[in-house]
């Protein structure tokens, strides 16, 4: 059985293809390796604090990149994908990712 782990938290991000008891690292172009890849070279409005809403935005944005990256491997392999992720995560369901699986999200 093959599958993959997505490990993600907000300093790193990593992909692995579990195949036949070993584990290896998969490289996905454009992957962010935390958070601050993505708001790198963003400026916050004056006057803009960094609230709730801020962090969540910012979150987001870091989420949606991972998922953008990770298109391309998961459309080529059709295989299932474990998420680990550290507490900081929105308690949401992960229906960011869903989308790069080409599974319809559903609530």
């Amino acid at each position: 059985m093959q599958y993959y782990i997505l490990s993600v938290s907000k300093k790193a991000a990593h992909l692995c293809l579990v195949s036949g008891g070993t584990i290896k690292p998969i490289p996905a172009d454009g992957m962010p390796q935390g958070i601050d890849d993505v708001l790198k070279g963003m400026e916050r409005e004056d006057g803009q604090e960094e609230g709730k809403d801020v962090r969540e935005e910012e979150e987001n944005m870091y989420y949606h990149a991972v998922s953008k990256s990770l298109h391309t491997i998961l459309h080529e392999q059709h295989l299932p994908v474990i998420v680990a992720a550290v507490a900081i995560f929105p308690p949401a369901p992960f229906n960011w990712i869903i989308p790069a699986v080409g599974v319809p999200a559903t609530a």
